[in-house]
């Protein structure tokens, strides 16, 4: 059992950052606002924060890749462990500042603590996949991955229509 919810969490954080990577480097606006984003959360200026976003939408497509070669896999697990925990402590940095997020191709959306309860949720997808052997894939775990990455991707969506339903007494 415990295998085929690592190898459910390994698809989630695999096409989470495929979305990730895919939404940062699509587009100029969304790359101006993943360089935004960058730069708030480190100083870098200039070239060095046009790198440093090079260099996140490098290591946000390796995860996949990495996930995806059974040989690799250990070092795309914890690869994305260390990702996460990288980019919830970004969030929790910027959580006060007017910063876009950038994440999933919404520029537009400020970093907030419901960013921080997300990357938090990756970093225990990440953490489930890295520990425990992953079993073959099924249709039935890569249904649950796919549900848990969309989850994440939307975790925004989903927390607006949690906020937008009103219970009566």
């Amino acid at each position: 059992m415990i295998g085929h919810v690592a190898t459910a969490c390994l698809v989630a954080v695999g096409l989470t950052f495929s979305v990730a990577a895919w939404n940062k480097a699509r587009g100029r606006v969304q790359r101006q606002a993943a360089l935004s984003l960058v730069q708030a959360a480190t100083g870098l200026t200039g070239v060095r924060a046009g790198i440093a976003v090079t260099a996140l939408v490098a290591v946000e497509t390796a995860v996949p890749v990495a996930l995806a070669v059974p040989p690799w896999r250990p070092v795309g697990g914890w690869l994305a462990v260390a990702l996460s925990v990288g980019l919830l402590g970004g969030v929790l940095l910027l959580a006060d500042r007017d910063v876009p997020c950038a994440c999933f191709g919404e520029p537009t959306a400020m970093v907030s603590g419901l960013h921080a309860v997300r990357n938090a949720g990756l970093v225990a997808l990440a953490i489930g996949g890295a520990v425990a052997p992953p079993l073959p894939l099924t249709v039935p775990t890569a249904v649950a991955g796919i549900l848990l990455c969309l989850c994440i991707v939307r975790f925004e969506a989903l927390g607006a229509a949690v906020r937008a339903i009103r219970v009566t007494p």
